[in-house]
């Protein structure tokens, strides 16, 4: 920032900021100065980011299912705020795949970049979780390197999830 007057603010909008923009800059300006250079609106409030331990359970409803997948509600981008627990429909298992019981998935960049919106345009598949690791439940009739009862670590869609399907 080369004129030190000029604050430089981040600020994270509500999904509809179209809509609502001149409500978002009447709440900045009718709002004391912030002492925070990132702040998130939500409903008229100006909120600053704090780290708090929480539980997922207590921002996003659970899954009652066995089998299910995190992620963005269909028809909605742009927020975090827009994920939620969907049941995994049961499908077959191609002769070479693999189906692991999810461990462990790793948030990428990407998957953050991807929640926000900002990856569109883009020919990617809006999915989240490429990489993860777990214990093999149940494998294809071609598969020969892998057994079920094995612990790995696997690239897959949708690995935020209990169970993922892989290529051996």
């Amino acid at each position: 920032n080369e004129i030190k007057d000029l604050p430089i603010l981040t600020v994270d909008l509500p999904s509809a900021v179209l809509n609502g923009l001149t409500d978002v800059v009447g709440t900045l300006l009718t709002s004391d100065p912030p002492a925070e250079r990132e702040l998130a609106i939500r409903n008229g409030e100006v909120l600053t980011p704090r780290l708090v331990k929480t539980f997922i359970s207590d921002g996003i409803g659970t899954s009652t299912s066995d089998s299910w997948a995190l992620d963005i509600a269909p028809g909605k981008t742009g927020t975090l705020d827009d994920m939620a627990y969907f049941e995994q429909v049961p499908t077959s298992l191609a002769n070479n795949h693999v189906k692991v019981k999810i461990h462990a998935a790793a948030l990428n960049f990407k998957d953050v970049m991807m929640a926000l919106g900002l990856l569109e345009g883009l020919s990617l598949q809006a999915q989240f979780g490429l990489e993860c690791s777990g214990t093999v439940v149940e494998i294809g009739d071609d598969v020969s390197t892998i057994k079920v009862g094995d612990e790995v670590i696997a690239f897959g869609d949708h690995c935020f999830a209990s169970h993922v399907t892989c290529d051996e």
